[in-house]
């Protein structure tokens, strides 16, 4: 997010000159975590326990996106072209289907990233866990109830709405692909709800290999496959 790139090294360039004025600091230069100097490396906290207030205020603007739309965010002329910012991502995932009672299992997921450069791959790949077992969930067990003359929710708590638990989760495999957006700043993009969306189709595509009938809506019930499979 382009604005809070901006706030964050307008905050770091001031805390640097403070540290030359309130420390008496020379050479000083912008690292992670503080600044290094000619004696050596100075931490923020040291330098933000001394330094004067400081604000900063800044301004999304527009920038070019996929087909050539304006987006809502800023943008220089040499930043890169139409689409960089697209994160991408493949999930293939293996199950195991019983056509007779219509349960689905989980048994694989395979889940590869390309986002550019991963800066906490543990950090990463923690979210992309999170994500596929958030749409497993979608997938498989998730579904609203309302009562129809009043319309409230039925299943507002977990006693009442299915999510995935330890002994839903399968084995699942992430990697990255760490290329294709050299020309932004920081060369890498957010995971965001990539490692989220796709995974329900991912699981259809494998149901529709395992049965041979396609579903087309969320959660595949036992129910409702076991009923397709009859038609």
């Amino acid at each position: 997010y382009p604005p809070t790139y901006a706030g964050a090294e307008a905050v770091m360039a001031h805390l640097a000159k403070e540290a030359e004025s309130k420390l008496g600091l020379t050479q000083v230069s912008i690292s992670h975590g503080g600044v290094n100097h000619s004696a050596g490396f100075a931490r923020w906290e040291e330098i933000l326990a001394v330094a004067a207030p400081f604000s900063h205020t800044d301004q999304r603007g527009a920038e070019r996106g996929p087909l050539g739309l304006r987006l809502n965010l800023s943008q220089g002329e040499d930043d890169p072209a139409v689409g960089m910012r697209m994160g991408h991502t493949a999930i293939v995932t293996q199950l195991e289907v019983d056509t007779r009672l219509g349960k689905i299992r989980p048994l694989h997921v395979w889940n590869r990233l390309g986002v550019g450069k991963i800066f906490v791959p543990e950090l990463a790949r923690s979210q992309v866990y999170g994500g596929v077992i958030q749409g497993l969930g979608y997938a498989l067990y998730e579904q609203k109830q309302y009562d129809l003359k009043i319309g409230h929710t039925l299943s507002s708590n977990l006693n009442d709405y299915r999510i995935p638990g330890i002994g839903d989760t399968p084995e699942i495999e992430v990697t990255f692909d760490e290329v294709g957006y050299e020309e932004i700043r920081g060369q890498g993009i957010g995971l965001a709800e990539l490692a989220t969306v796709g995974v329900a189709a991912a699981v259809g595509n494998a149901v529709f290999h395992a049965t041979g009938r396609r579903p087309l809506t969320t959660p595949i019930t036992p129910f409702d496959l076991v009923a397709g499979l009859k038609e």
